[in-house]
């Protein structure tokens, strides 16, 4: 397949002769049907030509595979020692019986057949000659059984027929096709050819690890990915083969569920074999600053054993949505793996020891978010769809060694989602208090919507809000009442959440821009930050936040103030009451209400009577971000939109370019039709949508410092790289470059990769090299 096929300037030959060769080298799971074929023939950049041709290569060599019959037939009967004899022989597979070119020439006596047994050696099956000479022997030669005339009357050995069949290879010429010579890449050509084509070689949007998606912001993941390579370690993926001879009784306890990338064993019980995951928490992760950043963005390191491991151990990183498909365990298989070899069971969250609670504080509560995924800049919560709901179960026990205070310990953290939401009422049925921020007006509000899913009023019999209450104690005044601020003012710990989860989420689910500014902001988060504040709360009985002014203020909590944050506030007939008459549930001016929020309410209360409640929510997997920019700032726009458009409304008819993100390159150019990018980023950016990438040869100055007078880069159709020419400022430039990064080693498919190389061949900082790449903004002429 290779000396047939392998020299080629097509990409899709290349991509399938690589595929092909891997399915007889490595097989399993790089075969053309395993999971890393699948993948390698899966990227939108490879065309699906490849897998036609590489499944036709494998049909071909599969045609001429062996086992082989080689048939020998000398042109003499007898001969004597040290003469030329003439052989003929015709080779077969003794599969397909197809006739196998090959031209061998040698001397001996003999004629036959040898084959391939399935053990690989080869077995002699012919007959000899009818004739009685006797043995002539002579001086060893390289392979004296060629050398012998032997009678019918002495029988062959196996091994004699082994070393006939090797020397009759051995000095006989096969016709061996030769490759040609690499040829060297040329310099750029001055001839401009332009036009439009398929994109070739770019960086994929998502890079698999261990089976989950993670997304590439930038070069520095890529960079990260390529070093754990070179360390040794591939990517996760199990083949679910179930060892000869495996079993295992074992059965793991379970544990009580975690919060989103929580610490610990887990059980993926999806394979034929089970795999116990261990999760690696930010403590451990402290000397992996590349770990840690995944993890702060959302994705775990996590290590992975099973019966296919043989005690050793797969890497991989997984999202928390990937880890709620897993099962926390106490402990794995002690015949896979030691449950203490990563310091044993990973404690959940818990509170530090709080001050004397009031009478009347109950034993276990709930602590309930909601985050939201704002659709079209809708204001009203019920027209927002539920990404993901947070219940935080906390326990009180008394504190060890201080009597008469307490530490709240986490019993188990659940989320849900659109799949599940249906399991929200059961899971707080055990809890005593509900608590939360803004649940009243912004959070059951989403929620009653979702009311063939759940029911809000039995959540609401029990709910705790800290707006409410705040709001009560705050009357008549403008204060910042936000959880932001009154965490802040109480001198809780900063939220992880800066912005909203639509803000947040810029970019995550469709990821086209190298986007290194989001963060992952867990929903567990905001629940731990929510139960320190009603701690606070309760325990100092002060309020303290800031007026619009940015004065300081606080406000005492009295005793019938203290029963709002101890006693649920609304009974779930009042509350049903005041949002299908009023629209909110805190007083307006006179007979005011927020009538189109009302009548909404007043259609689920309807819908509710006729048994016919309907949730006009769509799923996650049909919602995704608009493709334009939405900010002088090149960040992604943060209006969801259907998964078959790609541009909000605003966006729709025209937009500014994205730029290249991955270089800080920001465009103020207006595109329009269904265009990403300007004319200039459609050559140069990181991240072009397939079909809009425009190849082209080009040459402009490289304003680099020192290296200004007479260095250049640009982009070589020929060699589908970019290259770069450096001069010193005290070099000749018409003699041969200082440096000549040509595009091969190291490859320089992108521009980011033609800024690490620039880095390191002339000493100067990124940001210099970025700024001389992105002095010219117009394309060339």
């Amino acid at each position: 397949m290779i000396g047939k096929y392998g020299q080629t300037q097509s990409n899709e030959q290349a991509a399938a002769v690589g595929a092909a060769t891997y399915e007889f080298l490595a097989g399993g799971k790089y075969a053309i049907n395993g999971s890393c074929g699948k993948q390698r023939l899966g990227y939108p950049n490879v065309s699906p030509t490849a897998r036609t041709l590489a499944e036709g290569y494998i049909d071909e060599a599969k045609k001429y595979a062996g086992p082989y019959t080689l048939h020998i037939k000398p042109s003499v009967e007898t001969t004597t020692a040290g003469r030329k004899v003439s052989l003929a022989v015709e080779a077969t597979t003794s599969l397909s019986g197809v006739k196998i070119d090959l031209s061998v020439t040698g001397f001996g006596t003999a004629h036959g057949s040898v084959t391939t047994g399935k053990d690989g050696r080869d077995r002699w099956t012919g007959s000899l000659p009818t004739h009685r000479s006797l043995t002539a022997p002579r001086a060893p030669e390289p392979h004296p059984s060629w050398h012998q005339v032997r009678s019918i009357d002495e029988p062959w050995s196996e091994v004699e027929a082994d070393r006939l069949f090797q020397g009759a290879l051995s000095v006989g010429a096969a016709t061996v096709p030769r490759m040609p010579k690499k040829r060297k890449k040329k310099p750029p050509s001055s001839v401009r050819r332009t036009g439009v084509v398929r994109p070739q070689g770019q960086l994929p949007a998502t890079i698999s690890l261990g089976g989950p998606r993670v997304p590439s912001r930038g070069w520095g993941f890529q960079a990260l990915i390529d070093g754990l390579r070179e360390a040794g370690l591939p990517p996760l993926e199990f083949t679910a083969y179930v060892p000869e001879g495996y079993s295992s009784d074992f059965s793991p306890q379970i544990d009580a569920p975690r919060a989103p990338l929580q610490a610990g064993w887990y059980l993926q019980s999806d394979l034929a074999v089970p795999v116990y995951n261990w999760v690696f928490s930010e403590q451990q992760l402290a000397e992996d600053p590349g770990g840690l950043d995944l993890r702060r963005r959302g994705f775990a390191l996590y290590v992975a054993h099973s019966a296919c491991t043989h005690g050793k151990a797969d890497c991989g990183y997984a999202s928390a949505e990937v880890m709620e498909t897993w099962i926390p365990i106490v402990a794995p298989d002690p015949s896979i793996v030691a449950a203490d070899r990563y310091g044993g069971h990973a404690p959940g969250y818990s509170t530090r020891a709080s001050g004397r609670l009031p009478a009347g504080a109950p034993r276990t509560v709930a602590v309930l978010d909601v985050d939201y995924a704002r659709v079209a800049g809708r204001s009203l919560p019920e027209r927002w769809d539920v990404d993901v709901v947070g219940l935080l179960v906390m326990e009180r026990q008394e504190a060890a060694g201080v009597p008469g205070q307490a530490i709240w310990r986490q019993r188990s953290f659940r989320t849900f989602r659109d799949h599940n939401l249906s399991e929200l009422n059961v899971a707080a049925e055990d809890v005593d208090l509900i608590i939360g921020h803004n649940l009243f007006d912004g959070d059951y509000r989403c929620l009653r919507t979702y009311g063939d899913l759940l029911d809000v009023g039995a959540l609401a019999a029990k709910t705790v809000d800290t707006l409410y209450a705040a709001r009560h104690l705050s009357a008549g005044y403008a204060a910042r009442l936000d959880l932001t601020t009154l965490a802040r003012a109480q001198g809780l710990r900063e939220r992880a959440k800066k912005a909203s989860r639509t803000e947040a989420h810029r970019g995550i689910r469709t990821i086209d821009d190298a986007e290194e500014r989001w963060f992952f902001q867990p929903v567990s988060d905001d629940c731990e930050v929510m139960l320190e504040l009603w701690l606070g709360l309760i325990t100092s009985r002060r309020l303290r936040t800031v007026l619009r002014s940015g004065e300081a203020v606080e406000y005492a909590v009295g005793d019938e103030d203290l029963r709002l944050l101890l006693e649920p506030q609304l009974a779930p007939e009042t509350f049903t009451n005041l949002l299908t008459t009023k629209g909110t549930v805190y007083p307006l001016p006179g007979a005011a209400s927020n009538e189109s929020v009302a009548r909404i309410h007043r259609e689920i209360e309807q819908q509710r009577a006729d048994g016919a409640a309907v949730n006009g929510h769509p799923t996650a997997a049909h919602r995704q971000r608009c493709l334009a920019p939405g900010d002088e700032a090149g960040r992604q726009c943060d209006q969801l939109i259907p998964a078959t458009e790609t541009y909000c409304r605003t966006h729709r008819s025209k937009r500014r370019c994205r730029g290249n993100p991955a270089l800080d390159d920001t465009c103020t150019t207006v595109v329009h039709d269904d265009l990403a990018h300007c004319h200039w980023h459609r050559m140069t950016a990181l991240y072009v949508p397939q079909g809009q990438r425009i190849v082209v040869d080009f040459t402009l100055p490289l304003p680099l410092n020192g290296w200004d007078q007479g260095s250049d880069w640009g982009y070589d159709t020929g060699t589908r790289s970019f290259f770069a020419r450096l001069y010193r400022n005290d070099d000749e430039p018409s003699g041969a470059p200082t440096i000549w990064l040509s595009g091969s080693q190291p490859d320089l498919t992108d521009v980011v990769a033609l800024t690490h190389a620039l880095q390191e061949a002339t000493g100067t900082t990124r940001r210099e090299v970025v700024d001389a790449l992105t002095a010219d903004r117009k394309s060339p002429q």
